[in-house]
């Protein structure tokens, strides 16, 4: 009887096999098949086809399965052409290609989709403005500073914290 078939939920009115599966099931030779066993980048999968709806980060439905997008870090692509549209933190758009946040801004962590504004320095620097990102040790014995102001969080060994400068 398909109405006992694990995972089914709407069966043929032909035969007792499963029409619909449950998410993240396909309906295979009598049963309800795990997608994810077969396609590993799969996010989601068809409920009534053996196929992948929606891919992990950097895949794109191809097929039956998931490919590759056509950028390394490319966080989303498009899902037909595996071109980037987005890339991970750290890295930014530029020519259909993923490149590092430093490429654009020097020593910029995470930046802006066109890599024209940085949000978050390397962390011995510090914004300064949203295209500058500036060295810790601009205070003198600073190892550390914070991402938003000038004010040091660690200083160098042997150093210590007294009215926001380190000092012996």
């Amino acid at each position: 009887d398909c109405t006992t078939k694990e995972n089914c939920t709407t069966c043929s009115t032909t035969s007792n096999e499963c029409d619909v599966c449950e998410i993240e099931y396909f309906p295979e030779e009598e049963r309800c098949a795990s997608c994810k066993d077969y396609k590993k980048q799969c996010e989601l999968c068809s409920q009534t086809e053996n196929k992948c709806k929606t891919c992990k980060e950097n895949h794109y439905p191809s097929g039956d399965g998931c490919a590759l997008c056509t950028s390394k870090h490319c966080s989303s692509c498009d899902s037909t052409t595996g071109v980037s549209s987005s890339c991970q933190t750290g890295y930014y758009l530029t020519n259909n290609e993923c490149s590092e946040c430093t490429n654009a801004i020097t020593n910029c962590a995470a930046c802006s989709l066109d890599g024209s504004t940085c949000s978050k320095c390397k962390s011995t620097y510090f914004l300064a403005s949203s295209k500058t990102c500036t060295a810790c040790s601009s205070k003198p014995n600073c190892a550390i500073c914070s991402q938003t102001s000038t004010k040091c969080t660690k200083c160098n060994k042997g150093e210590y914290s007294k009215n926001n400068k380190c000092v012996k």
